[in-house]
């Protein structure tokens, strides 16, 4: 493959998860599979979709497939050289002409049973983290690395709610624009105490709590992460 393919862009783990979903295989299946979360496989399809600007994850894996086909020698036949003669024609038999048409038969049914197959769910637009950090600390986590490391940004857009009834406190908040370097640059210099470069779970945690707390939220009362309003 040429090095500016996007294909080259993928990490094993990602074409691991998207070989699976070709085979229609639900995320849950794959989880079990690979031996990681189901939160970790929607993950890797996204990141998948992003790198090959794909559509849909079936779509990305099909973009991996051609690409693997391909790599391994499967492309266009080439043509003989033109000084070369032809070797005479010989009329295919009836048997001949029925097996080819059997299997053109048996391509199609196939072929329509793939096309009505059910397409694969969308990420969900929504993040459930019911006051867990580390559900956080792993959709902030993009690479999967176990670290927070940059261009990796803390900074989401969460829904929060404490209490019930007339006594139930919600809203939306926000501890930083994702889209500001600056921003961005002072988490990693606060949270990074081991001054390793990357910011780890525990890291994170010290930090994030803090700066709820001076927001006035308690980490408990993190109900889930939204999406990013659409620019």
């Amino acid at each position: 493959m040429a090095a500016h393919d996007p294909i080259t862009r993928l990490t094993e783990r990602e074409k691991a998860v998207l070989r699976a979903w070709l085979g229609h295989k639900t995320a849950k299946e794959i989880a079990i599979d690979l031996g990681i979360t189901h939160h970790a496989v929607e993950k890797r399809l996204k990141m998948a979709r992003t790198k090959l600007d794909a559509g849909s994850s079936l779509e990305a894996a099909r973009m991996l497939a051609e690409a693997e086909r391909s790599a391994e020698g499967y492309g266009p036949a080439v043509a003989g050289p033109p000084d070369l003669q032809p070797a005479a024609v010989t009329r295919p038999s009836w048997h001949f002409r029925a097996l080819v048409g059997g299997i053109a038969m048996l391509t199609l049914a196939v072929l329509s049973l793939a096309l009505a197959a059910p397409t694969p769910s969308a990420e969900p637009a929504e993040i459930a983290i019911d006051g867990d950090l580390g559900k956080l600390f792993a959709h902030l986590d993009k690479n999967d690395s176990g670290f927070l490391e940059r261009p990796e940004s803390p900074f989401v857009t969460v829904e929060f709610a404490e209490g019930e009834g007339t006594e139930k406190v919600e809203g939306v908040a926000n501890i930083g624009d994702d889209t500001d370097p600056a921003q961005i640059a002072q988490f990693y210099a606060r949270a990074d105490t081991d001054r390793d470069r990357r910011i780890s779970l525990a890291e994170y945690t010290v930090w994030s709590k803090a700066r709820w707390a001076e927001m006035g939220i308690e980490v408990k009362m993190i109900m889930k992460v939204l999406p990013a309003p659409e620019s």
